[in-house]
């Protein structure tokens, strides 16, 4: 409401202060998907990597701990990176859409 009625007072419609309060938080959300997305491949290529080493499935004997990298959940991994990104970035988002014009032109 702060925002609409700074936006009334120069002349602005309210159309263009809901059209402006949607792209900023539209902006924010694409930051932290492609954030997430970043992050989430580069943990699985980073996983994969570290679970190189270890032996296969097909080599375990008793006694070793059996590692299934060719199993790996990494498109769930990658998802739910994605996902914790984006419902993160949704706060900040919410809180730079409602900031008085006033003050952040005097800033």
């Amino acid at each position: 409401t702060l925002v609409a009625g700074s936006g009334k007072a120069v002349g602005v419609s309210v159309v263009f202060v809901v059209f402006v309060f949607v792209f900023v938080v539209f902006v924010f959300v694409t930051q932290g998907a492609l954030i997430g997305l970043m992050g989430g491949l580069m943990g699985a290529a980073l996983g994969y990597l570290a679970l190189l080493p270890f032996p296969s499935r097909d080599a375990f004997e008793p006694g070793m701990l059996p590692m299934d990298i060719t199993q790996g959940s990494y498109g769930l991994a990658i998802t739910l990176t994605v996902g914790g990104a984006i419902l993160a970035s949704i706060l900040p988002a919410r809180s730079a859409a409602r900031v008085d014009p006033v003050t952040a032109i005097g800033q």
